[in-house]
């Protein structure tokens, strides 16, 4: 029918058109609800884009194996800085005599 009679099928076409129009109209409102939820509820989450990073460090950190290491260079820092604090203390005394 297009090709014999172009003239006649334009109004069929322009009716098709105009309910495809309709029906994707309704359509795009209907999503549009639903988007906008989305939209909403994702917001906040948007404004923390750093967060996984931050958990991932929390995570690494916070893990018994790594406190454990943290505990034992603690410890062994305050067992070494006890002897490195006593020397220096004794160093420290002389300087300040000679400025005296």
């Amino acid at each position: 029918l297009l090709h014999k009679c172009p003239a006649a099928a334009i109004d069929l076409v322009l009716k098709r058109l105009q309910q495809k129009d309709e029906e994707w109209r309704s359509l795009r409102q209907q999503l549009t609800k639903g988007w906008k939820e989305v939209y909403e509820k994702n917001w906040t989450k948007s404004l923390d884009h750093r967060s996984f990073y931050f958990k991932q460090g929390d995570k690494k950190n916070f893990s018994g194996k790594q406190m454990v290491l943290e505990l034992k260079g603690l410890s062994e820092g305050a067992n070494g800085g006890a002897n490195g604090g006593a020397n220096g203390g004794s160093g420290g005394g002389e300087g300040g005599g000679g400025e005296a």
